[in-house]
Formats: structure tokens, sequence, C-alpha cells
């Protein structure tokens, strides 16, 4: 079981889609005779999306990431890649 079990696929539900769901990108839809998941390959950035705990110039993290705690050892790094 990963931390983001409980959170299933994505998918577009249009411009009256819910908190998790696409309003305009639809893999499905052609644009310019090809499909959008052709000409719009998403991607997360490793880094920011899943390492960065949310600190600025103004102070520490604000971002919960319970992958990141307990300092570096080889289970912790495990757990980031998971997540």
């Amino acid at each position: 079981m990963s931390i983001f079990s409980e959170v299933g696929r994505v998918g577009y539900e249009g411009s009256g889609g819910g908190d998790l769901s696409y309003r305009v990108y639809d893999k499905d839809r052609l644009v310019l005779g090809r499909a959008m998941g052709d000409w719009l390959r998403l991607a997360v950035c490793y880094w920011h999306s899943f390492n960065w705990p949310g600190n600025d110039i103004f102070g520490s993290g604000t971002l919960s990431r319970p992958w990141l705690g307990g300092g570096v050892t080889q289970e912790v790094a495990e757990k980031k890649l998971e997540a």
C-alpha cells in the first residue's frame, strides 16, 4: 500500500469537474488531427512535487511530506521513491 493508494486516476470531467480532474485536457480529443495525449505528455517534476518541503525566503516548509522525515536512510529513500 502506497501513500497515494487511495487517489484514483485523474481523468477529464469538463468544466463541472471535481477538485481532482482535468477541466480542459481530454487525452482523446482530437486537435489538428492528433489526440491531446499525443500533443501534451503530462509529467510530474520529481523534486518540486515530492521532495520540496515548501520553504521560501520567508520561513520554513509548509508542506507535509510524511516520506521525508527520519533522516537519510535507505528506508526513507525507498518511501520517497514509492510516493
